[in-house]
């Protein structure tokens, strides 16, 4: 709008200009200064005749020059107008930096000099919109209403607090064990009958085992050898002899041992397996969780599960922290040969393929389990068999020697 008005302001200017020209330029009588058309032989007021055609006098030769000098300056002013004018549209808001051209003529002076004179005017100011407040008041409130809802929703279905449950620092595993380069064991903790031994090969090779049934089990078991049945009871005993053995050794362990925290994460999911293996075991006798947790000493299913949890995580914290002292390494090979091994004297190698399709069956928390409690478990016992004191004396013997001593 301010840029129409400045075109309109040069336009009136122009025109003034033109009339200047032409009240300049126009033919006149030189006697007495009567205007005249352009074709006109004699003065219409004086009667002189006119002596100089158009094309024989230059116009500007007769002009003052203080006109000529007027209407120069005319022209200077419009041409920095319009120049200014285009430098405007391009750097300038109109609105806020616009200007108003005024132009004083003064009829009395024929000669067509004129003055210019102006000042811009104050900047606009710009209209104010009385939605504006409101529309933004709207929006906050919209704003906070839908962060409340959504709060709501999220904290309802429980999600806020399993995000607060991920994103915590979690409590990591912890304990101190003391010196264990001696291990004492009594020899009746360690001590089984020649039955245990039978129930052993029982359970494994069948009622009557023979050399084929020896070498089927030796060829999907990697730790058996044994090709006879003489060479397996051998075999036998030596598994439940190392399995009594390995058992003491790990019972007096957790006797030097200082449970500091346990990993929140890994305790939760071990709780819900134990869980989970209890309700199993009592629905297979008829009974309740809570009765059989009661049958193992337990007030309820909860506390039984809690302390299977824990006791599992004490027994993967010091096959951890020995294997570490000692240096002992583990590989993944070993350990998928013995789940293996495990599927094939269970049966499921006949169901699953291989380790990894009868691993995503059992899910991870019986792989974690498998790993610590059995395939760890049995190395890491084995290399700190040395350290172990075979106490012969039985508890009845000690009972005696304390009361006569006492005597």
């Amino acid at each position: 709008m301010v840029q129409s008005h400045t075109y309109v302001h040069l336009y009136a200017l122009d025109l003034v200009i033109k009339t200047i020209r032409l009240e300049i330029f126009m033919k006149k009588c030189i006697n007495c200064q009567a205007e005249l058309a352009d074709d006109a032989l004699f003065c219409t007021e004086c009667g002189l005749a006119v002596e100089i055609t158009d094309a024989d006098r230059d116009p500007v030769d007769e002009i003052p020059a203080e006109e000529v000098d007027a209407v120069q300056a005319a022209e200077t002013f419009t041409d920095e107008a319009a120049e200014g004018n285009e430098a405007a549209d391009e750097a300038i808001d109109f609105e806020d930096k616009s200007s108003k051209v005024i132009v004083d003529i003064d009829d009395s002076e024929a000669s067509g000099s004129f003055e210019y004179t102006g000042e811009p005017t104050a900047p606009m100011e710009p209209k104010k919109n009385r939605w504006t407040g409101v529309t933004t008041l709207v929006v906050i409130i919209a704003a906070v209403v839908i962060l409340g809802l959504a709060f709501f929703f999220l904290y309802s279905n429980g999600t806020l607090a399993k995000w607060y449950e991920d994103l915590r620092p979690k409590t990591k595993s912890s304990c101190t064990m003391e010196d264990y380069s001696e291990i004492p064991v009594n020899a009746s903790d360690i001590s089984y009958s020649e039955e245990t031994v039978q129930s052993y090969i029982t359970s494994t090779l069948g009622e009557d085992p023979t050399d084929e049934t020896v070498q089927e089990y030796a060829a999907t078991h990697s730790d058996c050898s044994a090709t006879t049945v003489a060479e397996f009871e051998e075999y036998a005993d030596n598994y439940v002899y190392s399995y009594y053995l390995h058992n003491n050794m790990m019972e007096y362990l957790k006797s030097i041992t200082t449970v500091n925290s346990y990993d929140e994460v890994l305790e939760a999911q071990l709780i819900e397996y134990s869980t989970e293996s209890l309700e199993y075991y009592a629905s297979n006798y008829g009974i309740s969780a809570d009765s059989l947790a009661s049958y193992y000493g337990y007030d309820d299913a909860a506390s039984y599960a809690t302390a299977q949890a824990h006791d599992y995580m004490t027994t993967a914290m010091i096959i951890d922290k020995v294997a570490k002292d000692q240096n002992i390494t583990f590989s993944e090979e070993d350990l998928n040969a013995s789940i293996q091994d495990y599927m094939n004297g269970a049966g499921y190698s006949d169901y699953y393929s291989s380790v990894e399709e009868f691993e995503e069956m059992v899910g991870e928390t019986w792989v974690y389990l498998y790993e610590n409690l059995t395939y760890k478990f049995d190395i890491v016992m084995a290399a700190i068999e040395p350290n172990v004191v075979i106490n012969e004396t039985t508890d009845t013997e000690s009972s005696v020697e304390e009361t006569t001593a006492a005597d």
